[in-house]
């Protein structure tokens, strides 16, 4: 007993010796950079300004971090006129102005500092201190994340993004490998930059339909389902289909499947390639509606017709493996290779696999086609409607 409150008696006497160590080299530093700093060495000036301004191991004092980043600044420390421009961008003591922030951050930007670089795209993106100018926001960004400025790259996507809203062609943009590359595989900037309100009130049904698809990856499911049918009351066909897709297999929903298929029936009827597939699909496994193949067939042949990769992919499997009344080789074969020649991965393989040879020809798989129309307003309206009352 005597041993272990001996021991505790010799560890505190140790921290408390380390700790006026401590305080004693703290000190020790202090002292050393406000004389460098008095010399006019901007580097320690700017510390000395970065420890008043956080008050880490020292008092806060804000004034003396002002008064010591203005001196390193007049050396152009680029440090320095990050910070200091920081404090004027927040109004911390000095009087608050996102114009001396900017000036400040531009003589930074001209030396090549990422942090400085960063902020004037954030500010010429809001308009802050400067006249809104999206243009000069990216190559602000595309600077900063040429430096390695991580937040920079993200922010440069969405500026390329929203500079692309703007495009008479915005719709086939967004369906594009153009558009993936801009977005660099990280297609969350959409709906960073687009909030979830702002999706709704955006009178843009392509674009809710898309922010969707990324809410459904994310399976943030009823905020995709609602945007879905929001884009299907204004009339987008894609927006009605995936939105049937949720119903059909209950995602963010009640299940529903015989609804589902009254609303891919309809689009069936307007000539939509998905429609006449999903269609297809249900008759082929029996979801809502009692299976039947004669039905499911037309409706597959259909969208085949249409170059409907998934439905010759389907037909081609579906006449490989059925039993002897549907069994034929030859329409297998047919409907394989052309979903091949349309870029069907799963088709090439199959096609392989049963046929015994390699296929010859050139492949490069893609997605199906995005069929971008003219719309039936008023039935996807109606249609929505009831959705949203299930």
């Amino acid at each position: 007993m005597k041993t272990a409150i001996g021991f505790l008696i010799f560890l505190l006497i140790f921290l408390s010796l380390a700790a006026c160590n401590k305080q004693e080299d703290l000190a020790s530093k202090i002292k050393r950079l406000e004389y460098e700093a008095q010399k006019g060495k901007s580097d320690s000036q700017y510390e000395l300004g970065r420890l008043y301004l956080h008050g880490k191991s020292i008092e806060k004092d804000l004034e003396k971090a002002a008064f010591w980043f203005s001196k390193a600044c007049a050396q152009d420390n680029v440090n320095a006129l990050g910070d200091f421009g920081m404090m004027y961008f927040h109004g911390d003591y000095v009087e608050q102005s996102y114009e001396k922030a900017n000036e400040l951050w531009k003589k930074g930007a001209a030396l090549g500092n990422d942090f400085c670089l960063y902020n004037l795209g954030l500010n010429y993106e809001e308009g802050a201190g400067c006249e809104k100018n999206l243009e000069k926001a990216y190559e602000y960004f595309q600077k900063a994340a040429a430096l390695g400025n991580t937040s920079a790259m993200y922010e440069a996507s969405g500026i390329k993004l929203k500079l692309a809203m703007q495009r008479d062609d915005f719709v086939e943009y967004l369906y594009s490998q153009e558009c993936k590359d801009d977005l660099k595989n990280n297609q969350k900037i959409l709906i960073k930059f687009l909030d979830y309100k702002g999706l709704i009130e955006s009178e843009n049904p392509e674009l809710q339909n898309y922010a969707a698809n990324i809410y459904e990856s994310e399976s943030e499911d009823e905020k995709a389902l609602y945007l879905y049918e929001v884009s299907a009351m204004a009339g987008n066909e894609i927006g009605l289909l995936n939105a049937a897709q949720m119903l059909r297999d209950g995602i963010g929903c009640k299940k529903d499947p015989a609804l589902a298929l009254k609303i891919f029936k309809f689009l069936a009827d307007e000539d939509n390639h998905y429609g006449l597939y999903e269609t297809g699909c249900q008759y082929l496994n029996g979801e809502g509606v009692t299976k039947n193949l004669e039905k499911a067939i037309f409706y597959l042949g259909k969208a085949a017709e249409k170059n409907c990769q998934m439905a010759n992919a389907t037909l081609g499997e579906f006449y490989l493996q059925h039993n002897f009344l549907y069994e034929n080789s030859d329409l297998a074969k047919q409907y394989l290779l052309k979903a091949i020649e349309l870029g069907s991965s799963n088709a090439l393989n199959l096609y392989n696999q049963y046929f015994k040879q390699k296929y010859e020809g050139a492949f490069k798989e893609q997605e199906d086609g995005i069929p971008i129309q003219e719309h039936t307003k008023q039935l996807a309206v109606e249609l929505a409607a009831y959705i949203r009352l299930q």
